[in-house]
């Protein structure tokens, strides 16, 4: 589902609702927002920290990754 949403900022808790308002009534909507809400809140750490993250931190984070990017697949494969 298109929203017509293009917004660009830095406001990323709107991109985990956006999201979710794709995803419509699709099972995996509030998993999918919680996912990336748990990416988020991470990103500054992992993008701009300057301590290495360790393997136990990027564990979960990872499989919360490939989780989007199997929905993604799934998604696009089904054509929507």
């Amino acid at each position: 589902m298109l929203t017509a949403s293009t917004r660009k900022g830095t406001d990323h808790a709107t991109a985990a609702k956006e999201l979710r308002r794709a995803l419509g009534a699709r099972s995996a909507a509030a998993t999918a927002e919680r996912a990336l809400r748990e990416l988020l809140a991470v990103k500054g750490d992992v993008e701009y920290g300057t301590n290495l993250i360790t393997g136990a931190k990027a564990e979960p984070l990872v499989r919360r990754a490939d989780s989007l990017v199997e929905l993604a697949t799934e998604i696009v494969q089904l054509g929507g």
